[in-house]
């Protein structure tokens, strides 16, 4: 077996990854969404801070073997730049929109128990993790698409912008974006 080859598996063993940690996540967001008790939140949110281990580990996995095989066999291809820039993407939706918000909850769930307060309900159903989650599902499915369509500079700018359209249409709409809001008048 070649290097090369062995580098192709464990690239896409990161990405295998790397997807599991985003289904990971899935379970746990809408988990948090229904949870009453401090407890309870506080399990979601510790699987939720495991996932960063193997959502490193992955993205690991996945770019060492990409930047091995993008130098040897694909220096002139266009979508590899695109591709790397979405990973990066990928990393900085990652922590900005869900991991902050996440590392907040869970300090505030440290020193409580019981019924889980109103506020604490609100972070964990906060719309921009929905948005985050739908925004990095899409741009996965576009850097798939990139590794397999393997287009030019253009195309792959267009598959990754239509990607993020996509992922951030779906998830205003799911993370309430467009909901009207309920105030009590009294």
């Amino acid at each position: 077996m070649s290097f090369y080859l062995a580098a192709l598996l464990l690239h896409i063993l990161g990405s295998f990854g790397i997807c599991s940690a985003l289904a990971i996540e899935w379970v746990v967001l809408h988990n948090l969404k229904r949870v009453r008790v401090v407890e309870s939140a506080r399990e979601w949110v510790n699987v939720y801070s495991g996932l960063r281990w193997l959502g490193g580990i992955s993205l690991a996995a996945l770019l060492i073997p990409g930047f091995y095989m993008a130098s040897i066999a694909w220096r002139e291809a266009a979508w590899i730049s695109v591709a790397l820039g979405s990973v990066f993407l990928l990393a900085l939706i990652g922590a900005t929109l869900a991991g902050i918000r996440i590392n907040k909850l869970k300090g505030a769930l440290s020193t409580r128990s019981g019924a889980l307060p109103p506020e604490l309900v609100a972070q964990a159903r906060h719309p921009l993790l929905t948005l985050s989650l739908h925004l990095r599902t899409a741009i996965i499915a576009s850097a798939v698409a990139l590794m397999t369509f393997k287009p030019s500079l253009a195309n792959s700018l267009l598959i990754l912008l239509s990607g993020t359209i996509i992922g951030l249409s779906s998830g205003m709409m799911a993370g309430s974006f467009f909901r009207p809001k309920i105030v009590n008048v009294t």
